[in-house]
């Protein structure tokens, strides 16, 4: 793992998202590092203190959205391996 692999698990498991399949890390960690690379934490301070309540709401929409994307990757990946788990048991029975 190199050390952007590391940082990137450090953040995926702060979303309970350590249990992705390589190309769907792969996906993520590149989501994730956009995010980062946006600037739009820093954004969102500065607003914080300076932007109207307009620019507040809509950073504050802008970031519930992120969450619930995780949310879903999250839940997708859960259908996922439950998905693979059935379908390996109905080839053993």
């Amino acid at each position: 793992m190199t050390k952007d692999d590391i940082k990137a698990f450090g953040y995926l498991s702060s979303k309970h998202l350590e249990n992705l399949d390589s190309n769907s890390f792969e996906s993520v960690k590149h989501i994730s590092n956009q995010l980062a690379g946006s600037g739009l934490t820093q954004a969102g301070i500065a607003l914080g203190f300076t932007g109207n309540a307009a620019d507040r709401l809509s950073l504050n929409f802008q970031n519930a959205l992120v969450e619930q994307n995780w949310i879903i990757i999250r839940q997708n990946q859960e259908i996922i391996e439950l998905l693979k788990k059935n379908n390996d048991d109905g080839l053993t029975k």
